[in-house]
């Protein structure tokens, strides 16, 4: 079953870990509509960072959408509006028979991507960066997840010609300096396994255009959720978001259209301060 492979690659997480990491399984009995308090409940009493849900639509291996759990999604916008940690829904792709990325013979599965060492293969990821906090809350975790020696990180920010004054001046360039100085220059030496690369949009649909020559590129590509938030780069993308949950971007990223084989995670930043 599904909740088996994941127990299965947790398990592999902690025996890679070198003692670093622990894993506690345990299995709740609850009603749908009681569930998401056990999980935000357990998030607080853990001081939980951060939750990452399963998405509710599940993919056949020719990529197109084979089934959607009602129940599933209730569940993740229950958590999404309630949660005392930040929240992260996994769309899980890795074993749909899309085009593999350069270099790439087989995709590895998103949960194990902390966990790898120098004797598998490079695994590359990729952060799409707007702005606001969700976006800020990405890269945070990306940033830690490209702490492994395996991982190929790129940081793609998606900016509007002549917005450089407003955006010089903002916290999402206080987190891209942090970033490029964590990762870049630690120790002096520069990180290759680390890239920063700016690409001018204009509206939504050069965005869309844009990620679309790249989706195939990654093993996984992680967005903010951005709820209500607008910006020139998702302009005219509102009408056509079907899944409110995972945001304009994540919607678009993880539409079967796409025939791709890359995950998708959409972060929300922690909204209810304990």
């Amino acid at each position: 079953s599904y909740s088996e492979e994941v127990i299965w690659h947790f398990d592999r997480l902690q025996y890679s870990s070198n003692g670093a990491v622990s894993t506690h399984i345990f299995t709740a009995l609850a009603k749908v509509d009681a569930m998401h308090e056990y999980i935000c409940t357990l998030a607080l009493d853990k001081v939980v960072s951060l939750i990452v849900l399963q998405f509710h639509r599940k993919f056949a291996m020719e990529g197109f959408a084979e089934i959607d759990d009602h129940e599933t999604r209730l569940l993740n916008l229950s958590v999404l509006a309630r949660s005392p940690s930040s929240v992260a829904i996994l769309v899980d792709r890795s074993h749909v028979n899309g085009r593999p990325a350069d270099g790439h013979s087989a995709r590895l599965n998103p949960i194990t991507l902390v966990a790898q060492t120098n004797k598998v293969p490079l695994v590359s990821m990729a952060v799409i960066f707007v702005g606001g906090h969700d976006d800020r809350e990405a890269l945070a975790f990306a940033r830690r997840m490209s702490r492994g020696t395996s991982v190929k990180l790129n940081v793609i920010r998606l900016a509007t010609p002549g917005d450089e004054p407003e955006f010089m001046n903002s916290l999402d360039a206080v987190a891209i300096d942090k970033f490029l100085h964590e990762t870049n220059f630690e120790d002096g030496n520069r990180n290759h396994q680390v890239m920063y690369v700016e690409i001018p949009v204009n509206d939504g649909i050069e965005t869309v255009a844009t990620l679309r020559t790249m989706v195939h590129d990654y093993d996984l590509m992680i967005v903010g959720r951005r709820f209500n938030l607008d910006s020139p780069q998702t302009a005219g993308l509102e009408e056509s978001c079907e899944i409110k949950e995972l945001g304009i971007l994540g919607d678009f990223l993880a539409s079967p259209d796409l025939k791709c084989r890359t995950s998708i995670l959409v972060v929300q930043q922690q909204q209810h301060w304990m």
